[in-house]
């Protein structure tokens, strides 16, 4: 499980089937095929992967899809790079 930080709180990031599903409903594709360069694929994935995770650790979510329009694409990209990949691991 990844930990990330947003405006100076800590969320948890996990794609979980039940993230998968609702990215897979709301686009029609499976995460394993989505366009990284799809901006809209990026947000929704981070924030099902921040949901599911935050629930799985027990921490309140309190973000919204629309929590991340506000980023620059450079900023969306590199927090889905550390959801990802190079995010702080929780030593759990």
């Amino acid at each position: 499980m990844k930990k990330v930080e947003i405006n100076g709180k800590d969320y948890y990031f996990k794609v979980t089937i039940a993230a998968a599903k609702k990215f897979k409903n709301k686009f029609k594709c499976d995460v394993t095929v989505m366009s990284v360069s799809d901006v809209e694929h990026v947000q929704y994935l981070i924030y099902y992967g921040l949901e599911a995770g935050c629930k799985i650790e027990g921490v309140k979510f309190d973000l919204t899809v629309e929590s991340f329009d506000d980023y620059s694409i450079v900023e969306l990209t590199e927090l889905f790079i550390k959801s990802m990949g190079e995010g702080k691991k929780d030593p759990k």
